[in-house]
């Protein structure tokens, strides 16, 4: 099995520092041109299912690659991005200042009618289980969201989560994780690399900035 995970384009709120967690979110004006960069690299592979977060921003960038493959696309809650629960419409300022006063780690924090990347794990592994039982062998894609790039990568490759929420997951970016026939774990992976982003280069503004709130702690500047 060959897993190609992607996140959704660049939308109002990331350039604002806004955090969406399971809100739909709005494609910037970068963002519809890095979904049409996307959908043009996204024809050099073969896919055999398609799998998608239900939200509006992974909808949307999805769609003009949709639009030229008779695969359907699975849209599914499983994939949507962790919860901020009443965070949510609010500023990654406001979201450290919480997660500080707090005294948990990022992994343990759990915002007010939320989810914490513990609570996005339990989501999330069921479904890589599911990917395993049912398409091995086959190229999947997944269009989703930041933290869930994260986690599942956590879980696929058995990296420390902590780590990859220092990593940087650039909107519309790919990584791929390529199983050697019948495994189901990390110990079975062939190949993988992350944060592909070379369908970008012929943008001027390819969205650096836009890691997500959980990205890069301490070290970004934060917008009010």
């Amino acid at each position: 099995m060959k897993l190609y995970i992607v996140r959704h384009g660049e939308t109002i709120e990331n350039r604002s520092n806004i955090i969406q967690g399971q809100q739909h979110g709005q494609l910037s004006d970068l963002g519809i041109l890095q979904r049409e960069k996307l959908a043009r690299r996204l024809q050099d592979f073969s896919f055999d299912a398609i799998y998608s977060s239900d939200l509006e921003r992974t909808r949307e960038t999805l769609a003009p690659f949709a639009s030229t493959t008779p695969l359907p696309v699975r849209y599914t809650e499983v994939l949507r991005e962790k919860s901020f629960g009443d965070l949510e419409g609010h500023s990654g300022e406001i979201y450290r200042r919480k997660l500080q006063a707090s005294g948990k780690t990022r992994i343990d924090f759990r915002p007010n009618k939320g989810e914490s990347f513990i609570d996005l794990t339990d989501r999330l592994t069921p479904f890589v289980e599911a990917l395993h039982a049912n398409h091995s062998g086959e190229s999947i894609l997944l269009m989703t969201h930041g933290g869930v790039v994260r986690v599942l990568l956590n879980l696929l490759l058995g990296m420390p989560l902590e780590e990859l929420l220092q990593t940087e997951i650039r909107n519309t970016s790919i990584s791929t994780v390529c199983f050697h026939p019948h495994t189901r774990d990390e110990k079975g992976v062939q190949s993988f690399s992350m944060n592909d982003y070379t369908h970008l280069s012929e943008l001027d503004d390819s969205g650096e900035h836009t890691n997500g709130v959980d990205a890069f702690f301490g070290a970004l500047p934060v917008k009010d």
